[in-house]
């Protein structure tokens, strides 16, 4: 009496999940056939669906999963081939048996052409088929092994190349905070010296007008070759021209237009905080009149000097507007007009305490003998 033996499907890893049971399509015309083969499966732990009309067998190829497909030879090629299509749509990894009688050299190369894993000979010896089924469980197991480990490197590449993705653009923002932050350094720094050369300068001059000299010279060389003028309060709300800084246009050919900035735009100007730019110099020159004709081919920019809400002093600032202020030009004007309102207010506090100045009279009357005798 021989013993079957019974090969199993895989060799199961201690830390792999278990697996669903295996299931395999049995399409067959034999009717005893069909019986052994469900026993010779069953004791492979192998779940039986068996068919024996091969449009049903295709049917639930493409509705159900098989990992499993036994055909013997009652059907022709083109059958057998249509349902290993058919079970491949839903199940592609599914191994495919051809049970034949007497399959010839050209009939087994087209059968392994259309798919079938192997081909096994009738009449059925079931420890042969055991084993031949059980050695292609075993490949579809390393193979879906291998399909599950690639599908597993592939999630942790999908998420590594996320993970690479933030950290570049985590890293790219970084840079451009790093460089902003160069950049506002570079910059602090570099108000931090031009305010501390400025106020040195400025604090060696007790006289306004060389103070104001000084201070323009200054400024031109940090915006370029520039026309400048700088405006003082007479004290009753009328304006003068306290400096003049010649570039290209002389003092004399705008005395007119001066003046007329004098009364026209300074009053205009004290009372703002901000720092004006003319890009339209038309309506510049319009505001001033026809004095203001010279001054119809220059961008003007225009700022009060202010301390504690006074305003000690208008500069107004004019060149070629083809040759224009850079925008870096407003911070470094907002910058040194301050340090000009501290010097200049610090030299008015100067100037009220020089002046003689006689006590006021207290309360009450001073006699002779109330004086003090110096010994």
């Amino acid at each position: 009496m021989s013993t079957s033996i019974k090969t199993s499907p895989r060799t199961e890893d201690r830390n792999d999940p278990p697996r669903a049971r295996r299931r395999a399509l049995v399409l067959t015309g034999r009717s005893g056939l069909g019986a052994s083969l469900e026993r010779r499966l069953e004791s492979l732990g192998v779940e039986t669906d068996r068919r024996t009309d091969p449009r049903r067998a295709a049917q639930s190829g493409r509705e159900e999963a098989y990992d499993l497909l036994v055909i013997d030879d009652s059907f022709p090629i083109s059958i057998r081939e249509s349902v290993v299509s058919a079970v491949r749509e839903r199940s592609p990894g599914a191994s495919a048996v051809w049970l034949s009688e007497s399959a010839s050299v050209a009939e087994t190369v087209a059968a392994m052409r259309v798919g079938f894993g192997d081909i096994v000979a009738l009449p059925l010896r079931p420890e042969e088929f055991e084993q031949r089924v059980g050695a292609l469980l075993v490949r579809l197991d390393s193979l879906q092994r291998s399909s599950e480990r690639a599908a597993h490197w592939r999630q942790v590449c999908r998420k590594l190349n996320l993970a690479r993705r933030k950290a570049d653009r985590a890293a790219a923002e970084a840079r451009v905070d790093l460089d902003h932050a160069k950049e506002e350094t570079r910059r602090q720094v570099e108000e931090a010296v031009v305010s501390s050369e400025f106020r040195t300068l400025l604090r060696q001059e007790l006289d306004v007008e060389s103070m104001l000299r000084t201070a323009m010279e200054y400024m031109l060389t940090k915006t370029g070759p520039t026309n400048a003028a700088v405006f003082l309060d007479n004290g009753d709300g009328r304006w003068n021209l306290a400096a003049y800084v010649n570039y290209r246009i002389p003092r004399t050919s705008i005395a007119a237009a001066l003046d007329r900035i004098a009364e026209e735009v300074c009053p205009n100007v004290a009372g703002q905080e901000g720092i004006l730019r003319f890009s339209d110099v038309g309506e510049f020159v319009e505001s001033i009149g026809p004095d203001g004709e010279p001054l119809a081919d220059q961008e003007v920019v225009a700022f009060g000097c202010r301390r504690d809400d006074e305003c000690l002093a208008v500069a107004v600032l004019f060149r070629d507007r083809r040759e224009p202020f850079p925008d870096s030009c407003a911070g470094l004007f907002d910058l040194l007009r301050r340090i000009l309102a501290d010097q200049m207010s610090s030299i008015v506090r100067i100037h009220h305490r020089a002046k003689p100045q006689w006590p006021e009279e207290t309360g009450g009357s001073c006699d002779e003998g109330d004086w003090d005798i110096a010994a």
